[in-house]
């Protein structure tokens, strides 16, 4: 995670374990902008693993039922979508970009003089998909047939 993110207040963090083990994290905000959309704030693996696309499974467990249920029962009302902002100096993430179910890039945005964006990255990309669409059983067998065997 960068360090110039300034630490914000989730409305629901969540630690993702497998096999009893954490393996990273995810947390969100109410809807900023749709009034369905929760908004992604914070996504991220454990540092330091064998497995090069972790960060994809950590994005997946966010857009599960079981997350989805979590946020309705938060806010006390229907959330159908999330949404997130990636920082990063090429014009598509590839966290986001690809291999996650349904997840579109929704707006690119390059840092101008006039609008600097973060100060730091060339880009800044809006993604988000539908949430719910799977659970977590399924998310994993997703993420272990497509992104399993890639490692360091």
């Amino acid at each position: 995670m960068s360090k110039t993110i300034k630490p914000g207040s989730p409305l629901i963090a969540c630690g993702v374990a497998v096999d009893g083990k954490l393996i990273g994290a995810f947390a969100y905000l109410p809807p900023k902008f749709d009034p369905n959309t929760a908004y992604l704030m914070s996504d991220f693996p454990v540092s330091w693993t064998k497995y090069r696309r972790l960060a994809k499974l950590i994005v997946m467990a966010a857009s599960t039922k079981e997350a989805q249920l979590l946020i309705q029962r938060s806010l006390s009302k229907r959330i159908t979508g999330w949404a997130t902002t990636a920082f990063t100096d090429r014009p598509n993430s590839a966290k986001y970009g690809r291999g996650i179910p349904g997840v579109k890039l929704q707006k690119r945005t390059e840092a101008t003089p006039k609008d600097p964006g973060d100060g730091i990255h060339r880009y800044q990309l809006q993604y988000g998909g539908p949430i719910g669409s799977y659970d977590l059983a399924g998310a994993l067998d997703l993420w272990k047939t497509k992104h399993g065997k890639d490692m360091r």
